[in-house]
């Protein structure tokens, strides 16, 4: 499927269905595979704004979110072939929208854990209660907000981006050789990133550094959507998805451990200086999170074993031969 095609389906498939169809987005040239990619998920990031109209639709501002940060990616990984096509002000702009509903959601992850906290007695569960009730205002505010702003936001954005796209060629865009197919370059990258992450991840189990932790999850995340595109198309791409997504989910709740321990503790100052009686209740949640800290890089260390990393990087080995051989 070329751009013509991938632009008849802007606004009428749905991402995955744009590119299932796309049964020789391998063989492509780079550049117009490329182009293919990011007028599909220029498509979905769309339909997914269209969504915020309805205050019913409580995910619709997590799949703005997913669906912005699958785009960057996108751009970020492929660089060179955008390169006279995607601006640096197109990059700030996704970025400054991302950044504007990920405070929701992070609001959201630490309501619902505060949430399952219910057995704290009267004087910690008044802390608790407050932190609670300032985060529930904060999300609400925030997320008006963006529902407001958004979607015309991103469409101005979108409406650039796709005439840009759409009117590039990959002959005159693309700093690659021109006879670089699309399968040939993600080969290439997901042998790449894909030794980066291993890497990272064999670094995990000694370490008890939030930071590194963080690093490795973002770089799995990238992987993960590098390959999301064309799963459909080879097999062991798609056995590699589990992996990906079972070290994202677990590093994300250290991350959300550690963003919510920064809440709590600026939360703790704004109390103390208005002279409210929360400290007990917010002393036993940073208690609580430094607990669930340690047991996570518990779970953390246990797998990243090098019995279960061996699967890992088995399932990403055949997942690059496979690439390879289509």
């Amino acid at each position: 499927m070329g751009i013509r095609a991938a632009r008849q389906h802007i606004g009428s498939a749905p991402y995955a269905s744009a590119l299932d169809s796309a049964r020789s987005l391998l063989h492509q040239p780079l550049g117009e595979a490329v182009q293919t990619i990011v007028l599909s998920q220029l498509a979905e990031a769309r339909r997914a704004c269209a969504h915020l109209a309805s205050e019913a639709d409580t995910e619709a501002l997590h799949a703005v979110r997913v669906a912005i940060r699958r785009l960057r990616s996108t751009l970020r990984a492929w660089r060179k072939p955008l390169r006279g096509v995607v601006t640096r002000r197109h990059r700030r702009r996704l970025r400054e929208l991302q950044r504007a509903t990920g405070c929701t959601r992070d609001a959201d992850v630490a309501l619902a854990w505060l949430g399952r906290q219910n057995d704290l007695g009267a004087k910690r569960g008044e802390g608790v209660a407050w932190l609670e009730n300032e985060l529930r205002q904060r999300a609400v505010v925030q997320r008006h907000r963006a529902r407001e702003a958004l979607p015309a936001t991103f469409h101005a954005i979108q409406e650039d981006l796709e005439a840009r796209v759409a009117a590039s060629t990959s002959a005159s865009r693309t700093v690659d050789v021109p006879s670089t197919t699309y399968g040939e370059a993600l080969t290439r990258r997901l042998r790449k990133q894909g030794r980066a992450w291993m890497d990272a991840l064999s670094r995990l189990a000694a370490s008890r550094d939030v930071g590194e932790a963080h690093a490795t999850r973002i770089l799995g995340k990238r992987l993960r959507y590098l390959v999301e595109p064309t799963v459909d198309l080879v097999p062991d791409l798609k056995a590699l998805l589990p992996h990906l997504q079972a070290w994202q989910d677990l590093l994300g709740k250290l991350n959300d451990t550690r963003v919510l321990r920064a809440e709590v503790s600026r939360e703790a100052r704004r109390a103390r200086k208005a002279g409210r009686s929360t400290h007990a209740g917010l002393k036993e949640i940073r208690r609580r999170l430094r607990r669930r800290k340690r047991a996570v890089f518990k779970r953390i260390g246990k797998r990243a074993s090098p019995k279960r990393l061996r699967l890992v990087k088995r399932a990403w080995k055949a997942a690059v031969q496979a690439l390879a051989s289509a």
